[in-house]
């Protein structure tokens, strides 16, 4: 899992977790989907994502050269979900789906705490604050593929 910040106040720059993975720090919502296009170009693979929520911020904020270049590539997962698993649960978020799929979040799971932990690093420039908003994001990752694996168990070989 590859993790991109944008922090308006900084060059592109790398800062290294305590776990040893990197975060890519860019200045900027475009220079941060122009990154992710560019570690994704490498293959032709599809690109997962969980409710149109993703595409639809790459659409509004991304070059648009970025937009046509991945935009064909987006499969949305919770489609996919939605037409292949019914769970006895009132949502279908990834937060309630993931566990299903055997997968366990290390730290928190609410969002509003990640993005109060990234305005507190932008505040104070503290990495602790930064780290805690970055393992939730890739928790989210992790969960999406531990979905995309357990949904592909159900498929069927012929």
């Amino acid at each position: 899992t590859q993790i991109v910040i944008v922090v308006p106040t900084s060059d592109s720059e790398i800062m290294l977790l305590p776990d040893g993975r990197e975060i890519i720090l860019v200045e900027s919502v475009e220079a941060a989907w122009a990154m992710f296009a560019e570690r994704v170009a490498r293959n032709v693979q599809p690109i997962f994502h969980w409710t149109s929520f993703d595409a639809v911020n790459m659409r509004k904020y991304a070059p648009s050269y970025v937009v046509d270049s991945l935009n064909p590539r987006l499969h949305d997962l919770y489609s996919s979900f939605k037409s292949t698993i019914q769970l006895p649960e009132r949502s279908n978020s990834l937060k309630v789906v993931a566990p299903y799929a055997g997968f366990q979040w290390k730290g928190y799971q609410d969002w509003w705490a990640a993005l109060r932990d990234y305005r507190l690093f932008l505040d104070t420039n503290d990495p602790a604050h930064l780290i805690e908003a970055c393992h939730y994001q890739a928790g989210d990752v992790e969960a999406m593929v531990a979905v995309w694996k357990w949904l592909n168990s159900f498929s069927v070989k012929m």
